[in-house]
């Protein structure tokens, strides 16, 4: 069971081939288990979208079938692979938008609660002023800010407690 090196080497996680082997197989089964309960789940829901049980939601999807395909016999598809891709680039349009005025907004409650509560001299506060969505922690930090206070307020005020 050891030598002058220590103990024998394992194999992998078990101690024996057989064990081993026998686990490799069983992340193995695991792996395809999970892979053909994907494809069956993905199955079963296009099953049940055009053969739903609910009569609202298969009506909803042929009535969407049929309008996609009447507009791709009207319009032109070069124009609907542009509509296609526009509205990928107007996706992330509105997300960086709604994701700046957040920022803005957090930045503002931040510099306002920072120079009415945390920070005590008046050099600090001029300072924090300047403060920006690209100004980093270890600024605030260097200002006067104590991280555990920063991140128990963020806790409090944008988490809901």
């Amino acid at each position: 069971n050891g030598g002058k090196n220590g103990p024998s080497p394992e194999f992998g996680i078990a101690r024996t081939p057989f064990h081993d082997m026998y686990q490799q197989y069983l992340l193995r089964w695991a792996f395809l288990q999970r892979q053909i309960e994907y494809w069956m789940d993905w199955y079963e829901r296009r099953k049940n979208l055009v053969l739903g049980s609910t009569f609202s939601t298969q009506t909803i999807a042929v009535v969407a079938l049929s309008a996609f395909f009447i507009v791709a016999w009207i319009v032109p598809t070069r124009f609907l692979v542009l509509a296609w891709l526009y509205s990928f680039f107007w996706e992330g349009w509105a997300q960086g938008t709604l994701m700046r005025k957040n920022n803005h907004t957090f930045m503002k409650a931040f510099k306002d609660t920072a120079a009415s509560v945390w920070l005590q001299n008046s050099a600090s506060n001029v300072k924090a002023e300047t403060w920006g969505p690209t100004t980093t922690i270890d600024e605030m930090i260097d200002s006067g800010v104590q991280l555990l206070v920063m991140r128990d307020w963020i806790q409090t005020d944008f988490y809901e407690g």
